[in-house]
């Protein structure tokens, strides 16, 4: 993996390869709709993930979901953000009112 990652200009990766990478990796870590589809504890190791390897992130997720196949809710006031993550720029997007964009200065 570390090859290929090393040639790429663009690289998409699996959760579980998220981890084997060095802190600072990324300059923007983007996540759309999907963090609704995780556990708290999913959510949380996302998060630290971001906090050591991107300098901005980008998130576009339900302001609140209800997971059918769990019944799990979970809100965008719920995620971890830490309190030292600068938001750039918040939005309800006028496309789909439902949903919240957020960009962050991480670093």
């Amino acid at each position: 993996m570390r090859e290929e990652y090393d040639r790429s200009e663009l690289c998409f990766l699996m959760p579980d390869q998220l981890d084997r990478l060095p802190d600072g990796t990324f300059d923007l870590f983007v996540n759309v709709s999907s963090l609704h589809e995780m556990t708290r504890d999913q959510i949380a190791h996302y998060y630290r993930i971001i906090g050591k390897q991107a300098r901005y992130f980008y998130t576009k997720q339900w302001i609140t979901r209800k997971n059918p196949d769990d019944g799990i809710v979970v809100s965008s006031m719920m995620y971890p953000t830490p309190e030292h993550w600068k938001v750039l720029d918040a939005d309800i997007p006028q496309t789909n009112r439902c949903f919240v964009e957020t960009v962050f200065a991480v670093r």
